[in-house]
């Protein structure tokens, strides 16, 4: 309930009959102030209102707000096919990788296999120890039991499974290098040692006249233990090394007559005696086959001969083995 209260209005609000009075006065020109914004704020309203709600907006705008989203959401597709684009490249670029490594995997398995079989022949043939270089002994290696393609997806999982094979094919590989290498040193020296062995014939035709072994000595008549072989011949033959060495005598030696000693290393040594005459001199080397004198009768002899002998480690052994390889 309003009323004027002299110079300005109240507003009485009461709680019921006995309720006691609750009374607010404001001034005219709040009164007016009050108004006004309301009127003005009510007016505001209607005008926005007419504008954006009541007002439709016309055609050619609304083609234009439609082309530009049209424009936005093509710009937006395009971007999106240059992503799955470069997303199926870089794909088909890893398994295509992926399948070259597998290919290359596969290679380097069988190339390995291969020369694992060549190694075992080999210490075969060399007649080496199998448990020193056992080309036997290798890690497990093997395929995935499943493809790594399936419905034409890439798996990650696939990758590091080749990596892994690569990890042991390249143990592998460096296992059997070292075990090559030992191979081929330890094959290197044998072939020194082959050819510093004594091996052939020591001259130009001729005949075994007398063995190694216990024999009856052809000046006393009596049983005596022959340290070589005699292999009779023409007087004057060229007399031949059987194997390179070094000459550690080359001169007149008591019953041995005009006598070259050559030192083939190994613990291998050879002599050549009751030569005519000497063709080298001491420290002197000579290759095998090479003239070291002429078949003569020299020292304690009965006719023209080469008394040969083959000593291994200081001890006389019988030379026929090494004649008849």
């Amino acid at each position: 309930m309003a009323r004027n209260c002299k110079e300005s209005y109240c507003l009485v609000l009461t709680r019921g009959a006995a309720g006691r009075p609750l009374h607010v006065s404001f001034s005219h020109k709040a009164l007016w102030g009050g108004m006004v914004t309301a009127l003005a704020l009510i007016a505001a309203f209607v005008f926005l209102a007419s504008q954006y709600f009541l007002v439709p907006p016309d055609l050619a705008t609304l083609k234009e707000r439609y082309q530009q989203r049209l424009d936005k959401m093509a710009a937006e597709r395009q971007a999106l096919k240059q992503d799955i684009k470069r997303f199926r490249e870089t794909r088909e670029g890893m398994q295509a990788a992926l399948e070259s490594l597998g290919r290359q995997v596969g290679t380097m398995q069988a190339q390995v296999t291969r020369l694992d079989s060549l190694g075992k022949r080999v210490v075969r043939v060399a007649g080496l120890d199998d448990g020193e270089f056992d080309f036997s002994r290798q890690p497990a290696v093997g395929g995935p039991d499943d493809q790594a393609e399936v419905g034409g997806e890439f798996r990650g999982q696939d990758l590091t499974e080749l990596a892994s094979q690569v990890e042991q094919l390249s143990d592998r590989i460096a296992n059997r290098q070292d075990q090559l290498g030992l191979l081929q040193g330890m094959i290197d020296r044998r072939h020194v040692r082959e050819k510093m062995r004594p091996d052939g014939w020591p001259t130009d035709g001729g005949w075994l006249s007398s063995n190694f072994g216990k024999r009856i000595d052809p000046f006393s008549g009596r049983p005596a233990y022959h340290y070589g072989v005699d292999i009779a011949n023409h007087k004057g033959s060229e007399v031949a090394a059987i194997a390179p060495g070094v000459v550690t005598w080359a001169g007149e030696r008591y019953g041995y007559g005009k006598l070259v000693e050559i030192d083939h290393g190994n613990g291998y040594r050879t002599r050549y005696a009751h030569n005519q005459a000497v063709e080298v001199a001491v420290g002197e080397r000579v290759t095998k086959g090479e003239v070291v004198g002429k078949v003569g009768r020299s020292g304690r002899s009965t006719g023209p001969h080469i008394h040969l002998e083959v000593l291994h480690n200081g001890d006389q052994i019988d030379p026929r083995k090494f004649l008849d390889r």
